[in-house]
């Protein structure tokens, strides 16, 4: 298996953990919810990249606060994230992570994401 293909994998498995695991955090927002999973595994991709990656795949993202956009057309607002406990939160935030890194194979799909090979380098990938 390729190494794109591999993630790609693992993003799509993970995609559908999490939809799994926000049915019991937020269960007022299942028809979202159900809709993001019913996604085919090419409309999870695109739609994550264009509508969760551009705050998700920030560096510099504050996972203190309330993320928004979790999955395509599945929005957490400020009084929906204060509800549940500080655990919960950080699995939201942590499922965030891996599926935005997940998503950034092939990197050159992503128009107008560039990283640089000092970057890279510098925070232990390889180029």
């Amino acid at each position: 298996m390729s190494e794109e293909k591999g993630m790609e994998s693992i993003f799509q498995k993970k995609y559908t953990e999490f939809c799994d695991d926000l049915l019991g955090t937020y269960p007022e927002k299942d028809a979202e919810i159900r809709a993001a999973r019913a996604l085919t595994e090419t409309e999870r991709m695109e739609r994550f990249r264009a509508e969760v990656l551009p705050t998700a795949g920030t560096p510099t993202r504050n996972t203190l606060v309330c993320p928004g956009v979790v999955l395509p057309g599945v929005v957490i607002g400020e009084e929906d994230w204060k509800t549940i406990s500080s655990g919960s939160q950080k699995a939201i935030q942590e499922y965030l992570t891996l599926l935005a890194s997940h998503a950034c194979f092939p990197m050159e799909s992503i128009p107008g994401l560039t990283w640089s090979p000092i970057l890279l380098r510098r925070n232990g990938w390889r180029t």
